[in-house]
């Protein structure tokens, strides 16, 4: 059998798309040798480790931008397609050609170009809004990553819930307690000693970003202590005015930026003292998962899938009160119980995400859709 996937997103520093379609390929290609895999991408970044089981195919050129992407869809990825004639394609990012006539499963993360246009490019917004419900309609299946955006596929384009199936995230396993010292070290390293809150991602007007800075400034103001933050991630979309606010701020000093922490991430979210994610908009939340597996006390909102990923493990803020987030801020520096409390909770809550499990669940959709699951 032959399975081709789309692997655009493929490449370093690999972010939540990128964790999804490695951790998930990774999984299926160990687990199901007898397959051969055709990678192909509009770059040439074998991250995976090597195997003869995959090939990899670069076609076109990078495609970043709405006609880039309707060209590279629906001209070079079909010509390849008809030369290769896999049994099944596999479509990781919520893009999908529409000419291709390959049996497929679309993956889509999220509906946030719908419920939050105005953190979207304009130009991938009217993208998204003419293509996005053709291709629902043409996916022979679709894998949601949270029981929130299958929910959400339904309700938006009337598109059967048989239809989709729930693929979770995991996290990288490397995402685990980090020890006292380690933890010393890091802190040494990067804080000057001090104990912080920490975002991780990208800096974009979505994840909110804005309010957390504005938070943490309140907070200090409040609770004067030797706190920071730590904003960990790549400076994207819209963001100088976030750089602006960071510079005006009374507390710029004790905000730490570290754009570059691929390597040391694991280190950066286990010496936490809580991660602040308070998102506007997520079909996940991967970050949350991160925290909670490492043993770190979390803060977030109830928006869209986020409750769904740290149920009971989080303390949940409106993401648009500042006062409201402060007073969060506080009450994980100043109650080591509730603390303690949130950790555990989050360890119990993480284990029931597996990217093993998910794997195979797309897996058997890859087979259903070639109908080779006989």
């Amino acid at each position: 059998m032959n399975i081709a996937v789309t692997t655009r997103f493929l490449k370093k520093p690999l972010e939540g798309v990128g964790q999804h379609i490695y951790h998930m390929l990774l999984h299926m290609i160990s687990r199901h040798p007898e397959i051969s895999w055709h990678l192909i991408a509009d770059h040439q970044y074998p991250v995976l480790p090597k195997n003869p089981a995959i090939t990899y195919h670069s076609i076109g050129i990078p495609a970043r931008h709405p006609i880039l992407w309707q060209r590279w869809y629906e001209y070079s990825l079909p010509k390849l397609l008809t030369k290769l004639r896999p049994d099944a394609i596999w479509y990781p990012d919520g893009f999908l050609s529409l000419k291709a006539m390959t049996p497929s499963v679309l993956t889509i993360h999220d509906l946030a170009y719908l419920h939050l246009p105005e953190a979207s490019i304009k130009s991938h917004l009217g993208y998204l809004k003419r293509k996005m419900p053709i291709q629902v309609q043409k996916a022979d299946h679709i894998a949601a990553v949270s029981r929130f955006t299958q929910l959400d596929i339904v309700t938006s384009f009337n598109c059967p819930a048989t239809k989709i199936d729930i693929t979770y995230n995991d996290v990288d396993a490397r995402f685990q307690p980090v020890s006292d010292t380690e933890q010393s070290r890091f802190r040494d390293t990067h804080t000057n000693g001090r104990p912080f809150f920490l975002y991780l991602g990208s800096i974009h007007p979505r994840k909110n970003v804005d309010t957390l800075i504005n938070a943490f400034e309140l907070y200090c103001m409040k609770h004067p202590s030797d706190i920071c933050l730590v904003l960990a991630g790549r400076w994207a979309w819209k963001s100088k005015k976030t750089q602006q606010l960071i510079r005006q701020s009374s507390v710029g000093d004790k905000i730490i930026i570290l754009p570059n922490i691929d390597q040391q991430v694991y280190e950066l979210v286990g010496s936490a003292l809580a991660m602040v994610y308070l998102s506007l908009f997520e079909g996940f939340g991967m970050p949350i998962l991160e925290a909670m597996r490492s043993g770190v006390a979390v803060i977030t909102s109830r928006e869209s899938a986020m409750s769904e990923v740290a149920g009971d493990a989080a303390i949940y803020v409106n993401p648009r009160d500042i006062e409201n987030v402060t007073q969060a801020m506080y009450r994980i520096r100043s109650q080591p119980h509730l603390r303690q409390a949130l950790i555990r909770a989050g360890l119990k809550q993480s284990s029931r995400f597996s990217w093993k499990y998910s794997s195979e669940i797309l897996f058997l959709n890859l087979l259903k859709v070639a109908r080779l699951d006989s």
